[in-house]
């Protein structure tokens, strides 16, 4: 038997943090990022990734090709089939994984230590500053979003411009405290000057600077250990389910519906056609609520994307048929 040397292992990195914190925006940077490296990114909610055309070199209903190289996976039924997919046929030199926003990063990132020609990368967490600190103290949902920043190797702090500056420093200060990583921050959607350096050299995404194979994620070693001793799982704590938009539903009665749902729900998320404020045209629209923020944006890329008007949602266990049976849209 010929044994594989831990440098020909393709490294697999994990985008973890909870709902709405910006995973997808991160990873659309760095998919469409200058950096010299072929990428296969594996995402959750495959149409959420909005790619500008011009940089799209192939597409179809699960993948999207990158003129740079880089590929989009949707992950299909089985995590491992989608890992063994993009090494057998886009022999990546990195492969990102997206955990969805209830995940525990440390699980999935089992599949770095174990899966055939991988090694482990690092786990990156993304925060909102704005809310972070409030979602680690929930009663319901702390326990796991807790969970989350400790797996970190690094944790990039988004929304700072929504947190203000006295609350950003405070959340830095904070994480510190919980996981002794000082956060990457992001200012107004955009890049400091430290962020733009994990852009432009996605190999930061793993902690493996020297092809050792001993040297895995210490964070995620480290937890992986308590992973077994408690914590409820994600399926749990939360239900998800998809309800479907009316036609002509104007952008302003969607912001005013979604701000009266309870706060059972944790999260809402979709693209949709909303009329316009002259109810003259349907267009697509990235709906989103995360807590109790509801957020309307029109789609900007260069193509429609398609959308069954559907938004996914996100509720506390046993809170869906309650929650189904009085949406009322109008």
């Amino acid at each position: 038997m010929t044994q594989t040397t831990s440098s020909a292992l393709v490294p697999v990195s994990i985008i973890g943090g909870y709902l709405g914190a910006g995973k997808t925006t991160y990873i659309n940077r760095i998919l469409t990022g200058d950096h010299g490296q072929r990428l296969a990114v594996l995402v959750n909610d495959f149409g959420a990734i909005n790619i500008d055309a011009s940089l799209i070199a192939s597409t179809d209903a699960e993948m999207v090709t990158l003129e740079n190289g880089c590929v989009c996976c949707s992950i299909a039924d089985s995590l491992g089939d989608s890992l063994d997919f993009v090494l057998d046929t886009q022999k990546p030199d990195h492969i990102v994984i997206e955990a969805s926003g209830v995940a525990d990063p440390a699980k999935i990132a089992n599949y770095g230590l174990g899966w055939p020609g991988c090694r482990l990368g690092a786990v990156v967490v993304l925060a909102d500053a704005d809310a972070i600190r409030n979602q680690a103290q929930d009663q319901f949902v702390g326990e796991l979003v807790v969970r989350q920043l400790r797996s970190a190797d690094r944790v990039l702090l988004s929304k700072a411009d929504i947190a203000g500056t006295a609350q950003t420093e405070a959340t830095v200060d904070w994480i510190y405290d919980l996981t002794g990583l000082t956060p990457i921050v992001v200012n107004n959607g955009s890049a400091s000057d430290e962020l733009d350096n994990v852009h432009a050299d996605p190999s930061i995404l793993s902690a493996l600077r020297q092809p050792d194979f001993e040297n895995y994620s210490m964070a995620t070693l480290s937890i992986n250990s308590e992973i077994s001793k408690g914590g409820q799982d994600a399926n749990q704590m939360f239900e998800t389910f998809e309800v479907l938009v009316p036609p002509a539903m104007s952008r302003e009665k969607m912001e005013a519906t979604l701000s009266k749902w309870p706060e059972s729900v944790v999260r809402v998320k979709g693209i949709v056609e909303l009329c316009d404020a002259n109810n003259s045209e349907r267009r697509p629209c990235v709906v989103q609520r995360v807590g109790v923020r509801v957020t309307t944006d029109w789609w900007t890329g260069v193509e429609r994307p398609p959308t069954n008007n559907e938004l996914s949602v996100v509720v506390l266990r046993g809170q869906a048929n309650e929650l189904k049976t009085d949406i009322d849209w109008y």
